[in-house]
């Protein structure tokens, strides 16, 4: 049951004023909503001035499967002499409030509404998760802070917040539901979105460029809907969009929002965010409220999304703003590398420092990557070099003159240094008329020569393509001994040519090690597995698409779009009808798989990490799955419930590769530092540790008879080990990282995949 502050239930024991009251129905909903049991009847029968209060909070709860009930935390007494309460009467810290999370705006009643938490603290207001009364539903209600921030101005740009956001009705909007004040305190209440910001979203890491830019699509088109409405936002950045559950995007935040019609910011005051300010914006006055700003903001947005950083970063206020008038923003692409040169050529138009050169609505801007979303050319065009350099000229006349200034002198310099020269050169071609005849009989002479000997190189050349383009259609159809015989024909003498490249050694490498095929990808691969009948090979990699191939032909049967960032483990239940993936998230999601309809259904969801999950395991009864993630703790879940049933802590460095034991029992992990440990997963111990000192190991697995191990590290090498000795008795080459490395179900192959989205099938050889 819950347990209660000694303060907040002395002053329940003793006459208590108001004050005392909702701090006591304040502590009464934390803690339903952190899910502690709390004996509601009790509390009503023990403090009846609180009942019609306490009555409210007995609300019903939608439970995964659909059904209504009453919230499990709440406990309703039957029993007609019910326990009482044991009151801690010992007085409480004054100076310790429980109840308040600003030194002037405390949680509890608050009007018709109950403060609940607060969920963000801005410049000048709060916004708090709150519970309407009237209307038995949860809000986001935010008001201004008391003392400076209550000044006539500051109400009246409060206000207009809530008459931008309320006159606009999309779905991408959070939309305001009402107005008002008490006691003197001003406060809007809008919709509460579960979910987190952009912001939040990016702290990690960069976007994947097709997310980032579906997300921006769908928020300039907001955008453009807000125009038409005459409200421009004038402070659009990450932490300004949510993320609802449905994943779609919702803007919030009009505090600075402004109706077309009213031109400035009043006064020449500067208002939104430096680092996602326009160059207008940042000085006043004109332009600083026409839809160029939001397209500008828009364009930091997108750039923010794909590089993990805004466009423009300083120190201090004044010296981003000083970057965001003066300076081209970095490319992007110079950030990200992966980041597509049409997804930076959008994003750097909508970044121009003249409104004009943008684009001239955010619906244009929709459409131009609504093109690139679908494949199709945009309408955008990088802006040349010397385009840069005269607008450089423009903005820095000073710096310009200067320039130019040098390059006149420079070229002076060279006009008398060529007057010079003239004589010089006059000299040197009388000396080279006296010598004109040996110099030709020379150059005859070595003409020949020339010709000779790339008549001789240009033979070789072709009997080198020759013989490449033959060891390659030997490659192709089979035939290892034609192959070879190739290769060996372009093996240099002493004294001779080396013609050999790449493409002999790619081709050496094959005619040496039988492999075959099974896959290539663009994205990279991280995992691989055999479902249980061995029917099925399944894959997963940074695309977050898990494939499915027929073992047998290896085509496709099916691929699942899990939405989890990235995945890199995959886990089968016993009967082949469930699978599990882990994801960049921190998730591990379950699917129903139905071969018939080539169709997966998501079933279920765990919060295992709070990072990245690398790897994950079912045991053979399919009730218990172990997890292991970014940080070095192994842990172990209830498929059912969801709930944690352990961990197995020994390794210092990320464990992200693990493998289980046939029966179950025994569970073998590897580390970033090399570090492979045996556990007993009944006893949840560690067994021993081993250190075979082979580098940084990516994957592990066990064969089907638990006799041997096959590891891959980041040398893109995967060896096979004997157990317990850890000799090595196979050893192979990817030409990529490794990512995942198995067993064939007859433990007489190991297939592997790496970075390059390559899967290689390796025959095992007996010593």
């Amino acid at each position: 049951m819950a347990r209660w502050e000694s303060g907040v239930v002395h002053s329940m024991a003793n006459n208590p004023t108001q004050s005392d009251q909702d701090k006591f129905v304040a502590q009464v909903r934390r803690q339903i909503a952190a899910g502690e049991k709390v004996d509601l009847q009790l509390l009503i029968e023990q403090f009846p001035e609180c009942a019609d209060r306490l009555k409210a909070l007995i609300r019903p709860a939608s439970h995964p499967d659909g059904s209504i009930g009453l919230d499990e935390s709440i406990v309703l007494h039957t029993d007609p002499n019910p326990p009482s309460i044991k009151m801690d009467t010992t007085r409480a810290d004054p100076h310790q409030d429980h109840t308040r999370v600003d030194d002037l705006i405390p949680l509890g009643r608050f009007g018709e509404y109950e403060l609940i938490q607060q969920v963000a603290l801005g410049g000048m207001g709060i916004v708090f998760k709150a519970y309407q009364y009237s209307l038995n539903r949860v809000v986001a209600l935010k008001s201004i802070r008391k003392g400076r921030f209550t000044t006539p101005q500051e109400i009246a740009r409060f206000r207009q917040e809530a008459q931008a956001a309320a006159v606009l009705n999309h779905p991408n909007i959070v939309p305001v539901h009402d107005y008002g004040e008490v006691d003197g305190q001003h406060f809007f209440t809008m919709e509460f979105v579960e979910g987190q910001s952009l912001a939040e979203w990016t702290r990690e890491h960069p976007l994947p460029a097709q997310t980032a830019a579906a997300y921006l699509r769908t928020i300039a088109r907001t955008v453009h809907y807000a125009h038409t409405k005459g409200i421009v936002h004038r402070d659009l950045k990450p932490s300004n969009v949510l993320i609802a559950a449905n994943g779609e995007p919702r803007i919030t935040d009009f505090g600075v929002a402004r109706p077309l019609e009213e031109h400035g910011s009043g006064h020449g005051q500067i208002v939104g965010t430096p680092n996602f300010m326009s160059p207008e914006q940042s000085l006043g006055g004109e332009g600083a409220a026409a839809p160029a700003t939001d397209i500008y903001a828009l364009g930091a947005l997108l750039y923010a999304l794909l590089t993990g950083r805004p466009p423009f970063q300083a120190e201090s206020e004044l010296e981003t703003l000083a970057q965001v008038r003066t300076q081209e923003p970095v490319s992007p692409r110079l950030l990200n590398s992966r980041v597509p040169r049409d997804l930076e050529t959008i994003c750097l138009k909508c970044l121009q420092k003249e409104p004009q050169r943008r684009y001239s609505t955010a619906a244009s801007l929709a459409d131009d990557l609504g093109r690139y979303l679908e494949g199709k050319p945009i309408l955008a065009r990088p802006v040349g070099r010397v385009e840069t350099f005269l607008r450089f000229c423009q903005r820095n006349p000073a710096v310009a003159l200067l320039t130019a200034s040098a390059i006149f002198l420079t070229i002076t310099l060279i006009g008398v240094q060529r007057i010079a020269n003239t004589r010089l050169n006059e000299l040197i071609e009388q000396l080279a008329h006296t010598n004109g005849n040996l110099e030709s009989s020379r150059v005859e002479l070595r003409s020949a020569l020339e010709v000779s000997r790339k008549s001789q190189t240009a033979i070789e050349d072709l009997l080198y393509v020759s013989d490449m383009r033959e060891a390659g259609l030997a490659w192709k159809n089979g035939d290892m001994r034609q192959l070879a015989s190739c290769l060996e024909r372009q093996r240099p003498v002493a004294g001779a040519r080396d013609l050999r490249g790449g493409e002999w050694d790619f081709l050496w490498y094959h005619a040496r090690i039988p492999s075959r095929i099974v896959s290539e990808n663009e994205m990279p691969l991280y995992f691989v597995c055999y479902s249980p009948d061995e029917k099925l090979i399944a894959t997963a990699g940074m695309d977050a698409i898990v494939r499915l191939y027929d073992a047998e032909s290896y085509q496709q049967r099916l691929a699942i779009e899990t939405g989890q960032i990235e995945v890199n483990g995959l886990a089968f239940t016993a009967d082949g009808t469930v699978l599990a993936s882990a994801g960049d998230d921190g998730t591990v999601r379950f699917w129903q798989l139905d071969y018939d309809t080539g169709t997966a259904r998501e079933i279920r969801s765990i919060k295992a990490h709070e990072f990245q999950v690398y790897n994950i395991v079912f045991t053979p009864d399919g009730r218990t799955l172990i997890s292991a993630g970014r940080d070095p703790v192994i842990r172990i879940w209830d498929v059912e419930t969801g709930q944690a049933l352990g961990t197995l802590e020994g390794h210092e460095e990320t464990a992200g590769a693990i493998a289980l034991s046939a029966d179950g029992r025994q569970l073998v992990s590897a580390a970033n530092d090399g570090q492979i440990v045996l556990w007993d997963v009944e006893q949840q111990s560690l067994i021993r540790k081993m250190d075979p000192d082979i580098g940084r190991l990516t994957a592990i697995s066990l064969s089907p008879n638990g006799h041997e191990v096959v590891i891959s590290s980041a040398n893109s090498k995967v060896q096979v080990l004997s157990i317990p000795k850890l000799e090595v008795t196979n050893a192979f080459e990817h030409l990529d990282a490794i990512q995942s490395c198995l067993f064939s179900p007859d433990g007489h192959a190991v297939i592997a995949s790496d970075r390059g989205g390559m899967i290689r099938f390796w025959p095992l050889t007996d010593d």
